[in-house]
């Protein structure tokens, strides 16, 4: 149904921002732990950056959950449940490729608040109006993730749209947002698009890239700096960089994305994987879901992995995916 596609968006996005945050096995802010990241289904609601995940995603899930919870933590719940989105949204893409088989494991435990969770004034998380440096830097501290990874998890933009009510930012990084494929770094990629920024009228402030070299009948697409951060050292140089970090305005333009005659960034170190992305989807896919099983699994132990199903659409009855690995635990 037409309204499964966006909560399937709003589904992966929890799933990250719950292992994306610090562990704290206690109930207060003295026993938070900014140094661990993991999953544990707890969301601190209160928080700007998770902005409106429980009414987008907590609560539809919640009324699902509450029939299992006896058989399953709401952690494992809900990385089940991203997992499905995933399959889901791939399953709709017309491009070539073929999601590997997700991971199912299992034996998370929740935090003692979930879906709640307490954290404090020194909880860091990836944020929209920096650039590059920022979040290899807290993908790399936290997850030891490769620089192909780190680039490849930035393609699940290409699923939803930023929501001023939430980010403060406005649109959508896609025409197909509720296909998963590597549509986001063809676009981001695409030097007919000839991205520029402007100051958005939402309540953040901040400023935003639009395709504004667009051709006629083409839809308006929407990047971060975080995104434009993968194409272009908008970070640098280190002592008088491009980016202002008050406003988010960065003075420079890609070299040979530039839609008129400015100052030219040089190429990020990620910029060859954003092409390498954009030529193979299948090669996408499958950083992704290595990358994805790395961010769901981290610092868990004793988990057992179940071999799901194929994942198949009840509406197509079509398997999309085959399980190739016999049942392991891990």
């Amino acid at each position: 149904a037409q309204s499964d596609k966006p909560l399937a968006a709003h589904i992966v996005r929890l799933v990250f921002h719950d292992c994306a945050g610090p562990h704290n096995p206690g109930t207060a802010v003295e026993t938070v732990n900014n140094d661990k990241r993991i999953c544990d289904g707890c969301i601190d609601i209160d928080l700007p950056d998770h902005r409106g995940i429980y009414a987008m995603a907590v609560e539809p899930l919640e009324s699902i959950y509450e029939k299992y919870k006896t058989r399953i933590s709401r952690s494992d719940f809900w990385i089940s449940a991203g997992n499905v989105a995933l399959e889901y949204t791939a399953s709709l893409s017309s491009k070539s490729g073929t999601l590997p088989s997700m991971p199912y494991f299992f034996g998370r435990r929740d935090c003692q608040l979930s879906p709640d969770a307490v954290t404090d004034d020194n909880t860091d998380f990836v944020m929209g109006h920096l650039g590059w440096d920022a979040a290899f830097a807290f993908f790399r501290e936290h997850w030891k993730f490769t620089l192909k990874q780190i680039t490849a998890l930035f393609g699940a933009h290409t699923l939803g749209r930023m929501h001023a009510s939430n980010s403060g930012f406005d649109g959508q990084w896609t025409a197909h947002p509720a296909h998963f494929d590597n549509e986001y770094f063809v676009q981001l990629f695409n030097v007919h698009n000839q991205w520029d920024q402007s100051l958005n009228d939402t309540a953040n402030g901040l400023a935003q890239w639009t395709n504004a070299g667009r051709e006629s009948g083409q839809p308006e697409l929407t990047m971060l700096n975080s995104d434009y951060g993968l194409l272009a050292r908008i970070d640098e140089p280190k002592l008088d960089p491009h980016l202002d970090v008050e406003t988010g305005i960065v003075s420079c333009r890609a070299k040979g994305f530039e839609l008129y005659e400015t100052e030219q960034c040089l190429h990020e170190i990620s910029f060859n994987r954003v092409e390498d992305f954009v030529l193979d989807n299948q090669l996408f896919y499958d950083e992704f879901v290595d990358a994805w099983t790395m961010l769901v699994n981290n610092h868990q132990i004793d988990l057992t992995r179940v071999i799901a199903n194929p994942f198949v659409d009840p509406r197509t009855q079509t398997p999309t995916a085959t399980p190739t690995n016999a049942p392991t635990a891990s």
